[in-house]
C-alpha cells in the first residue's frame, strides 16, 4: 500500500503535500515531534496559517469538533488541524473514532491525526483500510534499531559537527537506543562543551550516569519482562551510584517469592504491594529457584566477598533467567 509509511528514521524524507489526511502512529516520541513539524512547515510555507490543535478524549464527543470544523470554516479556509486522540479513546473505539475525524473533515484544510502506539493487530488492519476510501498517509514513527540509531548519531554528529570517536558512538547508542528525545539533548550538551574542550569518553560517560535516573523499581519490572539489556544497564547505574547490594538482593529475593505465590494463588491480594502489570513475562520455574537459591548465596558471601565480585555474580545470575 503506497501510503503507509514506515518512518524508522527523521533521516528519511516523505512528500507530504499530495495528501490532506494524515494519521501519525507514534512508537518513538521525537521521530512523532519531528513527523508533525515537517509537515506543519510544508503548509505553513503554502499560507496555511491557522493552527487548530484537539485533544479527543474517551469523553469528548466528536459533535465538538465537527462544530469547530464548521465554525472556523466561515472565517478561514485554509487551515490544519491537529487532534490527538487519547489512548483509552483508542482502546474503547479507535476505528470508529479516525474513521468518524475524517467524515467531519472539511475540504480544503489539513488534517493531521495523532495517536500513539496501537498494538492490537486488528485495529491496525482496519485503519489500513481507511486508505481505500480517503486519501490518507499514514505513518508509523517507529523506534529505531541499535545500528539504525548509530547511523542517527553519525549524522547529528557531522550535522552538529562534534567529531565524536566511534567508540563514543557506541556507547551513545547503547545508552540510548530508543530514547532520541534524551539522546538529542545529551548531544546539544556535548556541542556546547565542544566549544571549549575535546570531548572525551569519561566526559560521555559522566554526563550519561547524571541523566539517567534508574531506580530498584526499574530493575524489577526489567526482570519479569525479561529485557535482559535493560537489565545489564540498571545494574551498572546501580553500581555506579553505589546502591547497597544487600538492599537490592533481598528486593528482587522478595520479588521473586512474590512471583511464585501468584503464580500458584487463585485469588490476587489486592493489598499485595507488587505491581502485577509487570508480570507480563512467564519465567521459568526451574530457573527460578535456582537464581533464589543463588541470590541467597550472594547473600551469605557480602561479608566474605569484595562488592565488584558480588555485582558481577549478580549480573551473571539475572542473565541466566
Amino acid at each position: 500500500m503506497n501510503n503507509v509509511f514506515k518512518k524508522k528514521s527523521t533521516i528519511q524524507k516523505i512528500t507530504y503535500n499530495s495528501y490532506t489526511n494524515y494519521l501519525i502512529i507514534e512508537q518513538d516520541f521525537f521521530i512523532t515531534q519531528q513527523t508533525i513539524k515537517k509537515i506543519l512547515h510544508q503548509y505553513f510555507k503554502l499560507k496555511y496559517t491557522y493552527l487548530n490543535k484537539i485533544y479527543l478524549t474517551k469523553k469528548k464527543d466528536l459533535k465538538e469538533i465537527n462544530y469547530k470544523f464548521k465554525q472556523q470554516n466561515i472565517f478561514l479556509k485554509k487551515q490544519i488541524f491537529l487532534i490527538e486522540i487519547d489512548k483509552k479513546k483508542i482502546k474503547f473505539d479507535t476505528f470508529n473514532t479516525i474513521k468518524s475525524i475524517l467524515n467531519h473533515h472539511i475540504h480544503n484544510n489539513i488534517l493531521i491525526v495523532y495517536v500513539k502506539n496501537i498494538n492490537q493487530e486488528t485495529i491496525i488492519e482496519k485503519i489500513k483500510q481507511l486508505s481505500n476510501s480517503y486519501q490518507i498517509k499514514i505513518i508509523y514513527c517507529q523506534y529505531l534499531s541499535k545500528n539504525e540509531t548509530k547511523k542517527w548519531i553519525k549524522k547529528k554528529n557531522q550535522v552538529m559537527k562534534l567529531d565524536l570517536k566511534q567508540s563514543i558512538i557506541d556507547i551513545l547508542s547503547y545508552y540510548y537506543e530508543r530514547n532520541l528525545l534524551l539522546l538529542y539533548k545529551t548531544l546539544k550538551m556535548l556541542k556546547i562543551i565542544s566549544i571549549n574542550k575535546k570531548i572525551k569518553t569519561k566526559c560521555v560517560k559522566k554526563i550519561i550516569h547524571d541523566n539517567v535516573n534508574f531506580n530498584i523499581q526499574h530493575l524489577i519490572k526489567s526482570i519479569f519482562q525479561n529485557k535482559k539489556k535493560q537489565i545489564t544497564r540498571i545494574l551498572n547505574y546501580l553500581q555506579y551510584h553505589k546502591y547497597d547490594i544487600n538492599v537490592i538482593l533481598r528486593y528482587i529475593q522478595n520479588y521473586l517469592i512474590q512471583y511464585i505465590k501468584l503464580k500458584y494463588q487463585k485469588k490476587n491480594d489486592d493489598k499485595n504491594n507488587m505491581n502485577h502489570k509487570n508480570l507480563n513475562y512467564d519465567l521459568n520455574h526451574k530457573k527460578l529457584y535456582i537464581l533464589i537459591k543463588k541470590l541467597v548465596q550472594l547473600d551469605i558471601d557480602i561479608k566474605k566477598k569484595n562488592k565488584d565480585f558480588l555485582w558481577n555474580q549478580l549480573k551473571i545470575y539475572i542473565m541466566m533467567l
